[in-house]
């Protein structure tokens, strides 16, 4: 019987004070969930996968890949922890320069207690063009900002009205069409001026040792793009960020990832420019696995006896 691999999804990893969306893990717990990761899985360097992958080789027992998406600030202390524990993993970058937009949400709604003038009348009309009929708090008092903080995109019910602006907004983001999802994600830019350090991808020691991939320009959902606009997100942003890292870039994965974010031409397009794409959909890793939609599985802040039952499970699967 051949032995099937894991491949784990991270995100951020830092101590956030505010994540709605579920996907930034602790240093504390990431590092916990790697030395566990040492004692009781084989961690293989990306190029071995690749290698057992294209030649239909048996992975070794209890395999685990490590893959992070989206390209955050603190990748440098991510890529840097992880070469200190002689673990290579595969890093795709999003490569705008502008913050994601989930985290200026967050921090225009969720992580501070007042919002400016300009920023709430922003967001209130927003709210209203997408036919929200209800306006932020511009204040929030202090006794209750625990739970605004807390909140989770997932939860039912919004203990505040930013809370549930926080899912409107979102929501309509990933499920309008390409021109709207710009349009929203434009206007949230324009109410930040903060930019993402991508310093991490000029450290050669880094980027020579991890594997970095590609993961669109603007994270959009792929399935809501014309094709045209599909090959600006992928095939134009390849070029422009091999320029910028100086490398050749072959490995891909899809913005959210879930099969109904990507499309047959979004197939093509990657097959056309990529010798492997990673997906965000659960499953095991064999040696017939499809090379363009290769299973991952999420990973969230767990503290270590909830992960070691959730990798135990993976392997399961």
């Amino acid at each position: 019987m051949w032995s099937k691999l894991v491949i784990l999804c991270y995100h951020r990893v830092e101590d956030y004070t505010c994540d709605p969306v579920k996907i930034t893990v602790s240093n504390n717990n990431f590092l916990k969930h790697i030395h566990y990761l040492k004692r009781y899985t084989n961690i293989i360097h990306p190029d071995q996968f690749f290698d057992f992958l294209k030649n239909r080789k048996r992975f070794p027992k209890r395999s685990i890949l490590l893959t992070f998406d989206d390209g955050y600030s603190s990748y440098l202390q991510t890529m840097s922890l992880l070469h200190d524990q002689s673990i290579s993993a595969v890093f795709f970058i999003s490569s705008k320069k502008e913050k994601h937009w989930w985290d200026i949400l967050s921090n225009i709604l969720l992580q501070n207690r007042s919002v400016n003038e300009k920023k709430y009348k922003t967001i209130n009309t927003l709210i209203s063009d997408l036919d929200g009929k209800f306006e932020i708090e511009k204040n929030i008092d202090s006794n209750f900002t625990d739970e605004l903080r807390r909140w989770k995109i997932t939860d039912k019910g919004y203990p505040f009205y930013r809370n549930k602006a926080f899912y409107l907004i979102a929501d309509k983001i990933m499920n309008a069409e390409y021109f709207e999802q710009k349009r929203i994600i434009k206007i949230l830019s324009q109410l930040s001026n903060e930019k993402r350090d991508f310093s991490y991808l000029m450290n050669d020691k880094l980027i020579n040792y991890h594997r970095i991939g590609f993961h669109t320009v603007n994270h959009l959902n792929l399935s809501k793009l014309d094709y045209k606009s599909q090959k600006n997100e992928i095939v134009l942003g390849k070029k422009d960020f091999e320029l910028m890292i100086k490398k050749r870039i072959n490995i891909f994965a899809y913005p959210f990832g879930a099969q109904y974010h990507y499309n047959d031409e979004t197939l093509k397009i990657v097959k056309n420019n990529f010798s492997y794409a990673f997906a965000n959909f659960c499953g095991l890793i064999h040696k017939d696995s499809n090379l363009y939609e290769l299973p991952r599985f999420l990973v969230r802040n767990w503290p270590i006896d909830k992960f070691e039952k959730e990798i135990n499970n993976f392997f399961n699967t």
